[in-house]
């Protein structure tokens, strides 16, 4: 599957993709730091109060049924939605990846009720299966879906 990709030009443009996802997270890199948010009202959030557009590096905005991905290239921030919508064939790899570090102190601190008691955080995600030029098969791109406990295997 294709997904097109754009370019972030101002705070304008990354707000307006943004209200495309509602009831999720949001995971902000910038060169400086890291915030973990959820993300229900965009136009009255302050992820990106005392910041430029040159300070991010990286954002992933999800919900179970879609992500916005940003990402710097060079000078310039790109982005792409990756949404369930339609039939993938073949269907996405579901994985889990265990969080560490600063985004799972964050998601314990502020949302205590749904991450507290928890031994191990993970973020599920969808992996996208593509064919190069000669068929050999490979991720052509993931996204995050949600939050889960990550049991033992």
């Amino acid at each position: 599957m294709h997904t097109e990709r754009k370019l972030i030009n101002d705070f304008s443009m990354l707000r307006d993709a943004l209200t495309t996802i509602s009831d999720g997270y949001i995971l902000i890199w910038y060169y400086d730091d890291l915030v973990v948010d959820v993300l229900k009202n965009v136009l009255a959030s302050s992820f990106f109060a005392d910041k430029e557009l040159e300070d991010i590096v990286r954002i992933r905005a999800f919900n179970d049924q879609k992500e916005l991905h940003v990402w710097r290239s060079g000078k310039q921030l790109y982005s792409r939605m990756r949404s369930d919508d339609e039939e993938i064939i073949p269907a996405p790899i579901i994985k889990e990846m265990m969080v560490v570090g600063k985004v799972a102190n964050q998601l314990q601190e502020k949302f205590k009720d749904e991450f507290e008691g928890l031994k191990h955080i993970a973020i599920q995600t969808k992996n996208y299966v593509g064919y190069n030029d000669i068929g050999q098969a490979g991720y052509e791109d993931s996204r995050f879906v949600k939050f889960v406990e990550l049991k033992k295997r």
